[in-house]
């Protein structure tokens, strides 16, 4: 199985060279390992250099004043891959992968992934089972892939096209990918996602953000208003609730922000009501 790495990182020192280690341990190695350091001020540069040197399949390149326009980290985000992708171009192989530079994993991790892909030719995206201080996270919806570790099918990939360079590109990846008809999947492959939680938790900001973006697919409201109700357990709790709620209700209905296409936003309501109708019918089965 031959597959392109992709990096973003950013003043990753604590946590990248596990993630360097976990590469270049694997049982079958990337025919290329491409690093895209949006201008760190640490010493993961040096870091990074050191497996390089090592390493010749690693590729290092420091992006200095791109795209000062993009403020958010998931624009950004978005906005190295697309310039990795022009790279990637005319390479020859069967699976592009995106990584952060803050995980870990076993050295079989991609042997056991690609194994999960030959067996199910509909596959087209999938990411590991993320642990948190070793515990793993609780899913109950395994369809939805996680954005540290994301495993493209190479066809998937091309067909997705370009990232979207704002707040959720990850997850629109995802909808794209189902909408073109491929599974995507969590699996049952854990990973090491090794920033603490606390610096996970989500600012005001973000939940703006987050509100912000479910709105522009748009989510369907009743879908939408249950995944409030998760959040008000969630620091900042009921603030942070009501803040994604705001967001939501300007950006959908005062400043009608459409970004994607209409089939897109179609395709996600569709499967939020399947979704809902499903939790439903088991809770009237358990009654």
């Amino acid at each position: 199985m031959r597959y392109v790495l992709l990096t973003p990182q950013k003043n990753e020192q604590q946590y990248i060279e596990q993630t360097l280690r976990s590469v270049c341990a694997q049982t079958i190695l990337p025919k290329r390992w491409i690093i895209l350091d949006d201008n760190s001020t640490d010493s993961s540069p040096e870091l990074i250099r050191q497996y390089q040197q090592q390493h010749p399949w690693i590729e290092f390149i420091i992006m200095r004043d791109f795209r000062p326009d993009l403020n958010s980290t998931g624009g950004r985000s978005g906005a190295l891959m697309n310039y990795a992708r022009e790279l990637i171009q005319d390479e020859t192989v069967d699976f592009v992968v995106k990584i952060d530079a803050d995980v870990a994993f076993a050295p079989d991790f991609f042997a056991t992934v690609f194994q999960h892909f030959a067996e199910n030719p509909k596959l087209g995206l999938a990411s590991g089972h993320l642990r948190q201080d070793g515990i793993p996270e609780t899913l109950h919806d395994w369809t939805g892939v996680r954005g540290a570790t994301r495993i493209y099918r190479r066809t998937c990939f091309e067909q997705i096209g370009k990232f979207y360079t704002m707040r959720g590109e990850d997850e629109i990846d995802t909808f794209l990918a189902q909408q073109k008809g491929w599974l995507t999947r969590t699996l049952p492959v854990p990973f090491d996602h090794l920033k603490p939680e606390g610096i996970r938790s989500p600012s005001l900001v973000n939940h703006f953000d987050t509100g912000r973006f479910k709105a522009q697919i748009p989510y369907r409201f009743d879908f939408f208003m249950l995944t409030v109700l998760k959040n008000v357990r969630q620091k900042p709790f009921v603030l942070g609730a009501a803040m994604q709620l705001f967001a939501y209700v300007k950006t959908r209905w005062v400043k009608a922000e459409r970004p994607f296409p209409p089939e897109l936003g179609r395709h996600v309501q569709q499967r939020q009501w399947r979704k809902m109708r499903g939790v439903f019918s088991r809770n009237k089965s358990a009654d």
